[in-house]
């Protein structure tokens, strides 16, 4: 995601271990526009101020649940066009059923499967 301009970029992770790893990988890359954050995805509401969200398998369903209404919220509060870029989208159905966000396309990178999904507009939902 730093090779893109995106004005903020923002990872959470649960895992302090893994924080220290992503810290030392975007060290090594000399990448320091990236902040890092230690959180429980469940609680993470924040999401006003980002456009894209890109998660890797990153939770079971009821995490992703979860996740869906605190962008449904945000979205309610900062309307705005959100993406989802999803890298092996094994919570595909909890993305649908959320009522917020459309598939809008598949690809394959190296074997692995991404589904990207655009919010639809706020006259839509509601």
């Amino acid at each position: 995601m730093a090779e893109f301009p995106f004005g903020k970029i923002v990872g959470l992770d649960l895992s302090e271990q893994l924080l220290v790893v992503a810290a030392e990988n975007l060290r090594k890359a000399a990448v320091d526009r990236v902040e890092l954050l230690h959180g429980d995805a469940t609680l993470f509401d924040d999401y006003d101020p980002f456009t894209h969200v890109y998660m890797y398998n990153p939770f079971p369903s009821p995490v992703m649940q979860a996740v869906m209404e605190h962008l449904k919220a945000s979205l309610r509060r900062a309307p705005r066009e959100l993406t989802i870029i999803y890298k092996n989208p094994v919570c595909h159905d909890d993305i649908l059923r959320s009522g917020i966000f459309c598939l809008v396309r598949r690809f394959d990178h190296a074997g692995h499967p991404f589904f990207v999904y655009q919010s639809q507009s706020v006259a839509q939902r509601e």
